[in-house]
Formats: C-alpha cells, sequence, structure tokens
C-alpha cells in the first residue's frame, strides 16, 4: 500500500477528479472526522518492510495475479498498482481482467489473490463502510478479521452519543490503517451540472 502512488491515479485516471485516499472513510461521510494516522506515499519504508519480511527487492514473493473487472477505469488503476510494486519493490504482478458478475462472484467466495474493489456508501454514516471490514460480514471479501475493530464497530453502532461513537469509530480506524486489510486508492465522487 506504501508504494501506490495515490495522487497519480487521481491524476493520470480521474484527472483530478477523484482525490487520493489517505483514511479508510472519505472525507465528509456524515459529519465523521478521520484521526488516526494517514497512509503515506512512502516506497523506502515499504522497501524496509519487505526486507524485513524476508524478501529484499522481491525476491521470493510469486508474481502476484490482480483481479480487476472489465470497466473503463479499473485496469489503467490496476496498471499504476502493477508499475509501482515492480518499480519500488522489485514484485512482478498480472492484471486480470474479467467480467464485473465474475469478478464479484470471485470475490466473495474468496478465489482471489489481490481484487481491486470498490464501496459506494449506501447512506450518509461512516458505519457503511466501517461494517464491510466486520468479521464475517459478505462484503469482507479478504476475510480480514479483528476482534477489537469488531467490537469497536458494534458497540459504536449501539451508542446513542455521537461524539462517543465517533470516537470509538476513531479507534477502529486506527486500527484498520495500522493492520492495513485494505489498500486505498481514491475516494468516489460524483459531477454534477
Amino acid at each position: 500500500a506504501m508504494t501506490i502512488d495515490r495522487q497519480a491515479i487521481s491524476d493520470r485516471i480521474f484527472a483530478g477528479a477523484r482525490l487520493p485516499a489517505d483514511t479508510f472513510i472519505p472525507p465528509g461521510c456524515g459529519g465523521y472526522t478521520p484521526t488516526s494516522k494517514r497512509l503515506s506515499h512512502d516506497p523506502a519504508r515499504a522497501r524496509e518492510l519487505l526486507a524485513e519480511a524476508g524478501f529484499a527487492g522481491g525476491k521470493g514473493v510469486p508474481s502476484l495475479p490482480l483481479m480487476v473487472g472489465n470497466d473503463e477505469k479499473s485496469p489503467k488503476m490496476a496498471e499504476i498498482v502493477q508499475e509501482a510494486w515492480k518499480k519500488e519493490l522489485g514484485i512482478q504482478s498480472t492484471v486480470e481482467m474479467t467480467e464485473q458478475k465474475v469478478a464479484m462472484s470471485n470475490q466473495q467466495s474468496g478465489e482471489f489473490v489481490i481484487a481491486l474493489n470498490g464501496w459506494l456508501a449506501d447512506y450518509p454514516d461512516p458505519f457503511t463502510f466501517f461494517e464491510t471490514l466486520l468479521t464475517g460480514n459478505g462484503n469482507n471479501c479478504g476475510r480480514w478479521s479483528n476482534p477489537k475493530y469488531d467490537a469497536l464497530i458494534l458497540e459504536s453502532n449501539r451508542t446513542l452519543d455521537p461524539t462517543r461513537r465517533f470516537a470509538l469509530m476513531q479507534e477502529a480506524e486506527s486500527i484498520v490503517m495500522e493492520e492495513t486489510p485494505v489498500a486505498l486508492l481514491v475516494n468516489g465522487t460524483r459531477t454534477y451540472l
């Protein structure tokens, strides 16, 4: 995630219309303000972490298949990710385009290594994003699980005090930003005239 140049994705694919995502919850979602550490573009630190894990220069890492839908933008975003991994980490990857329905089916059944996906808020509240990473949630395609995160999000959903609710969510978002179960790219937007 640290090697991905989100600004390049914003500029090259979306002409700057979609802002780089550096927090799990997009800005302005239901009055929520992220307070956690933001995801940074830090290829040098990514190389250090890869070396610490025993894969210096990408040696020993198999080629990573990156599954994307066959829409207009997803393959282009995947190519920027692919380029960053090769240049910064020495990791090879392949972009595997598939029909949207097949991509979604493969993600929900866990038949992928890495997949490009997105989420649109069903309603103007950060819970719509947080619930996607709850253990056992049908949209948690990566099957990430963290009991503390689950407890914080479930408690936030039962809390009537908005200040306490957002504080619980901010603590949960800190866990997401630390563990990075998803590599954030850009925030969605809609343009109206």
